[in-house]
C-alpha cells in the first residue's frame, strides 16, 4: 500500500456509494474523463491515449490501430466498463487493516469498496486519524467515475 493520501475528496455517487479518492487523482481523472467524451474520431482517441496520466484509456491502442483508421469515429460509451469506479480506485489507497466498509466483487472480476452514505461520519473520523485534509464534492466523484 502507498501512503495515504494528505488531501482527499470524497463523495457520494452512482447508486449512493460512498468514497473517496486522492485529490490530485480525482480532479485529474475528472478532467481525462470529460476530455475521452469530447473525443470524436479514432485519431483524438489514439492522441489521447498517449496523453492519459489517470485513466486507463478504455481499449488497447495496439489492437485498436489494426482495427480503426483516424477518421473512424469513437464514442466513449461503447465501452461499457470503463473508467473503474472510484469504489475501485481507493482499493489501491487503502490498507488492509481499513476498517469500515466491504469489498464487493463486480462483474467481470473488479471489485469495489463498498461504504454506505450513513458511514459518512465514520470515514471523516478516519481521514482525521490519518491527518489527512478532506472536501465533500459529490459531482467531482462522480465524473472520476464515469458518471
Amino acid at each position: 500500500m502507498s501512503q495515504f493520501p494528505s488531501e482527499v475528496v470524497y463523495g457520494v455517487y452512482a447508486d449512493d456509494l460512498l468514497t473517496f479518492l486522492p485529490a490530485d487523482y480525482a480532479q485529474g481523472a475528472a478532467d481525462e474523463v470529460d476530455a475521452w467524451r469530447r473525443v470524436s474520431t479514432w485519431g483524438e482517441a489514439f492522441e489521447l491515449a498517449e496523453r492519459t496520466r489517470w485513466v486507463e484509456p478504455p481499449f488497447d491502442a495496439d489492437e485498436a490501430r489494426d482495427e480503426y483508421s483516424d477518421e473512424d469515429p469513437f464514442d466513449v460509451g461503447d465501452f461499457e466498463q470503463w473508467p473503474l469506479p472510484a469504489a475501485t480506485v481507493v482499493l489501491d489507497v487503502i490498507g488492509d487493516d481499513w476498517p469500515l466498509g466491504e469489498q464487493q466483487d463486480l462483474f467481470m472480476g473488479d471489485v469495489i469498496l463498498r461504504m454506505e452514505p450513513d458511514d459518512e461520519p465514520a470515514l471523516l473520523d478516519l481521514f482525521r486519524e490519518r491527518h489527512a485534509t478532506f472536501t465533500r464534492d459529490d459531482s467531482l466523484i462522480a465524473r472520476a467515475s464515469g458518471h
